[in-house]
C-alpha cells in the first residue's frame, strides 16, 4: 500500500543533495514519466509573445528530441496526481529508458517555465509524474520545488536512510 509524502522547499541553489537522491530513486524505480504540456503568453507594450505553442521552433526541437521515447499523449483533468475537475491538461507519456533518464540527469527535477530560464531539454513541459507501470510513484511541482512521493513503507525507509525528510 502506498502512502503520500511531501518533500517541500528544496533549495537547489545551496546544493541539491535531497533533489539528487530523490531523482536517483525515481529514475531507478520508475518505468514511465508523464510531462504536462505548458505554454504561455506574454503581453508587452504593443507586443504579444507566445511560447511553447505548436509552431514554436524551440518546442518543436524538444519534441523531435523526445519523440523516440513517447508512448502516447492524453488529455484529462489530472494534475499533481489529483483530478482538478474541469480544466483539461495535455500529458505526454514517455518510456523512462536510458536516454530519457540521461535527460533528467542533465537537469534537476525543478524547471523554470519562462523563456529566460526555461530548460532547453524540457521546454514546454512541467510537472513530471513518475510511475511504476501504472502506479503513481511521484509527482513534482517543478516551479515550487515540491515533490509528492507515493511510497511503500520499505521505499520510505530506503529514502530516510539517504537523509530524506518528509513533511
Amino acid at each position: 500500500m502506498r502512502k503520500r509524502y511531501w518533500v517541500n522547499n528544496i533549495d537547489v541553489n545551496k546544493g541539491h543533495e535531497v533533489e539528487l537522491e530523490v531523482r536517483k530513486f525515481l529514475l531507478k524505480h520508475s518505468s514511465i514519466v508523464d510531462l504536462t504540456r505548458h505554454s504561455w503568453t506574454e503581453l508587452g507594450f504593443f507586443t504579444i509573445k507566445r511560447y511553447a505553442k505548436d509552431d514554436d521552433e524551440q518546442f518543436i526541437t524538444v519534441i523531435e528530441r523526445l519523440k523516440k521515447y513517447l508512448k502516447n499523449i492524453s488529455v484529462n483533468s489530472i494534475r499533481y496526481g489529483v483530478n482538478q475537475g474541469g480544466k483539461l491538461y495535455q500529458h505526454y507519456h514517455f518510456k523512462l529508458s536510458k536516454g530519457m533518464k540521461n535527460f533528467f540527469n542533465k537537469e534537476t527535477l525543478f524547471w523554470q517555465m519562462y523563456p529566460q530560464q526555461a530548460s532547453s531539454l524540457f521546454y514546454g513541459f512541467e510537472d513530471p509524474a513518475f510511475y511504476i507501470k501504472k502506479e503513481l510513484l511521484a509527482n513534482i511541482i517543478t516551479h515550487k520545488h515540491t515533490i509528492y512521493l507515493h511510497l511503500t513503507e520499505k521505499e520510505r525507509k530506503e529514502l530516510e536512510k539517504k537523509g530524506i525528510c518528509f513533511d
